[in-house]
């Protein structure tokens, strides 16, 4: 058994670690940690911990103190909610990865006081870096035209210098929404961000409504002071493209924050939807740079400080069953959660928490209603937003920002040069305007709930072919508050006591249960699959329905309700995933020699097979691998195995037919890195002196900048995949790729 020796060190007393607050990787690493409930009434905070926001980690009820090492944060955070006590026992601990997280966390785990441990997964803001509209867009306007009456007073709202700065209001038919329903300030609406400027003009958001979870104090404006950054900085091109413009990516929040409840009508910047609400400005440093914090923990004080929706534009890949039983406790409760459906631009990826059934997933549109490139789609993305591209070249979504404006100068629009508005791009400005719709709809209809507001704005959102979801479409905020004032009043349907769903060999099925001795019991049941009944005249019993014809990568959501006298209960919801699937990359070395089909995502213990097919004048040699997989080579042009690892890199090596049987001549690169794959330390050496050393991802966006003079580099801190190891010697450029585990 390992020996354990702690210590307590006051690090972290303000939230600030030296150094820049933008790293490639955050060193903190978040705990849930569960203990035992008869600690209940033998923790001394009993239930104080609903009122704290904040504990000393050392007032934990682990049973011997001396589990607390000098890696861990001296505060932690209660997941405790107001309204439940499913949280009283689970707190968020923080670990300092570069002072052993791992040997921490299996100390939490021997303690015989905790009941479960669970790592965090990361998370991060779903915007983008880009330049704007290239190419042709999509030719499929779906939008008349300009609003035709007088637009608010703000000198945003409409067109300036040629850019019509209120585009995604007239995608959303924002204004004409406006005329029906003003925004209510007994609508409580939460950002949770890595930081929101609460004192910009257009926000003026009270400081009692506003909180920093990475230094407990009750500002969110705080990180932003604290970190450092000169908020006038005017950064240049290269620093826009390689995401290196600190003050602009510190200004996230704050521009989610303006795209939501910018004041509308005050004659200062932009409008917005929901300019009138009671907004809360939570920030999760975390998100953004190298401080502790989660932002649950910011959901948490959100919601216990009456938050009725919360806007989470941020995602993750992964989640934990604390994370999902959470979210699950606070719908529950009533809360509305609206998040971003991720930037991957893909199918059958699913982010989170926007993936957890009951949240709405929010997906991004340009100006003409074509799907936003970067975008996630599918049938688990139940409403699209404007986040993407206007019609001028480089236009994209104006809001508030926390530094001066960057884009928009360096873009010829020199009139908004040291203005604290500017452009981004992304999910994450899709879901506050989502968000808005949604506080626009409470307050027309205070008793609307979660799955009400969600099933509106599915079925009066505008189809459009060039979305690549035939089941969902872009937000109409005009018809949702018709359809609020014009809707039948409808029962929850209590009587399904269940409803999940899995995935057998790549086909989805879900199963439900039923209360038959229900008092409000339906005629039938009805089941959807992204938003299309598939089954109609269910009989109201216990049930199970599979889709024969889905296809194994997508993602589906399914919905279940009752029918009473001709009039749907609001729809109760599941998403079926494929669940834990595995990457299998393969390449052609040389790539002129041949090709490998096969490829792709599979699932855990699926069975691959690849295939290698030489180009004419070439032959297949053997498959190699980047991973010390097997430590085998294999020499038939098919390779069949078992997916077991999340990541496996191999080489299909082909050489000319001419060539000599025995070996391949590929060359000695001017540098050799080791190990390769690698887990933490990597080591180079070189030919010839380098004067940079750079870790890319395969975008080519530059993470980590390495100092050519040492000679081994932790790589610890990157997530598992394929980098790229670039070295500059002043003329010319080698690169590597670097597999981390």
């Amino acid at each position: 058994m390992k020996t354990y020796r702690f210590l307590w060190l006051p690090v972290l007393a303000s939230g600030l670690i030296a150094g820049s607050p933008l790293k490639a990787e955050n060193p903190w690493k978040a705990y849930y940690v569960t203990f035992r409930p008869e600690q209940k009434t033998a923790n001394p905070l009993e239930k104080v911990k609903h009122l704290e926001d904040r504990i000393p980690t050392e007032a934990l009820p682990f049973s011997r103190k001396s589990l607390v090492p000098e890696a861990v944060c001296p505060w932690a955070a209660p997941l405790a909610l107001r309204s439940s006590d499913v949280f009283d026992h689970t707190y968020i601990v923080y670990v300092d990865t570069r002072l052993g997280g791992e040997e921490v966390a299996e100390a939490f785990f021997a303690d015989p006081m905790v009941v479960s441990v669970e790592e965090a997964p990361e998370y991060r803001l779903a915007s983008v870096s880009g330049k704007g509209l290239e190419g042709e867009d999509a030719g499929n306007p779906v939008f008349p035209g300009k609003w035709g009456k007088e637009l608010p007073n703000d000198p945003y709202a409409g067109v300036v210098d040629g850019l019509d700065l209120g585009w995604h209001m007239e995608v959303i038919k924002g204004w004409e929404a406006l005329e029906l329903q003003a925004p209510s300030s007994k609508v409580t609406v939460a950002v949770v961000d890595n930081a929101i400027w609460g004192e910009h003009p257009d926000l003026q958001i009270p400081e009692e409504n506003q909180y920093n979870v990475g230094n407990g104090m009750a500002s969110s404006s705080a990180f932003l002071e604290e970190a450092g950054v000169d908020q006038d900085m005017q950064c240049d091109e290269y620093a826009m493209n390689t995401v290196s413009c600190v003050s602009y990516s510190l200004s996230h929040g704050t521009h989610v924050a303006g795209l939501l409840a910018a004041k509308t009508g005050n004659g200062e910047g932009v409008s917005s939807l929901a300019g009138g609400v009671n907004l809360l400005a939570v920030a999760v440093p975390s998100l953004g740079g190298d401080f502790p914090g989660n932002p649950f923990e910011g959901i948490r004080w959100a919601v216990n400080h009456g938050a009725d929706i919360v806007n989470c534009s941020w995602v993750g890949s992964s989640y934990t069953s604390t994370e999902k039983a959470f979210i699950e406790e606070i719908l529950a409760d009533g809360v509305i959660v609206v998040a971003g459906a991720g930037n991957g631009g893909t199918y059958d990826d699913l982010a989170y928490p926007a993936a957890f059934p009951g949240v709405i997933s929010v997906g991004a549109c340009n100006y003409d209603g074509s799907r936003y490139s970067y975008s996630n789609y599918g049938g688990w993305v139940d409403i699209v937003a404007p986040g993407g591209l206007g019609a001028e070249e480089g236009q994209e979504m104006m809001s508030t920002t926390w530094c001066v404006s960057q884009k928009l100068p360096l873009r010829g629009y020199e009139d908004f040069t040291g203005l604290h508005y500017d452009f981004m791009q992304g999910t994450s400005m899709a879901t506050p305007l989502v968000s808005g719709a949604c506080a626009l709809m409470l307050s027309m209809d205070s008793t609307l709930d979660a799955a009400g507001i969600q099933e509106i704005l599915i079925s009066t959102a505008r189809k459009s072919e060039s979305l690549g979801m035939p089941h969902s479409g872009i937000l109409d905020v005009e018809a949702a508050l018709k359809a609020v004032s014009d809707r039948v009043k409808r029962e929850k349907p209590d009587y399904i006591t269940s409803f999940t769903g899995i995935c057998e060999s790549g086909m989805p099925k879900v199963f439900w249960m039923v209360d038959e001795e229900a008092a409000t019991a339906p005629d039938f049941l009805r089941l959807y699959e992204d938003g299309v009944l598939v089954r109609d005249s269910l009989p109201f019993e216990d049930g199970e329905f599979q889709n024969p014809e889905a296809a194994m990568q997508a993602n589906h959501r399914y919905e279940i309700c009752g029918l009473k006298d001709g009039v749907e209960s609001f729809r109760k919801e599941t998403c079926v995933s494929l669940g834990l699937y595995y990457l299998v990359n393969a390449e052609a070395v040389p790539a002129e020699g041949g090709m490998v089909t096969g490829t792709g995502r599979y699932e855990h213990r699926a069975y691959a097979m690849l295939r290698a097919t030489p180009s004419p004048g070439w032959r297949f040699v053997r498959w190699d691998y980047y991973d010390t997989w097997t430590g085998e080579e294999y020499e038939n042009p098919v390779l069949q195995f078992y997916v077991e690892q999340e990541y496996l890199g191999i080489k299909a090596l082909f050489e000319p037919e001419n060539a000599a049987n025995e070996s391949m001549s590929q060359g000695e690169p001017a540098l050799k890195v080791w190990p390769n794959p690698v887990s933490s330390v990597l080591k180079w050496e070189a030919e010839k002196p380098f004067s940079s050393l750079e870790i890319l991802d395969l975008s080519g966006r530059v993470l980590m900048v390495l100092d050519p003079a040492q000679t081994e580099f932790d790589l610890s801190r990157l997530q598992a995949g394929c980098y790229l190891l670039r070295a500059f010697d002043g003329k010319a450029t080698e690169m590597v790729k670097i597999i981390k585990r």
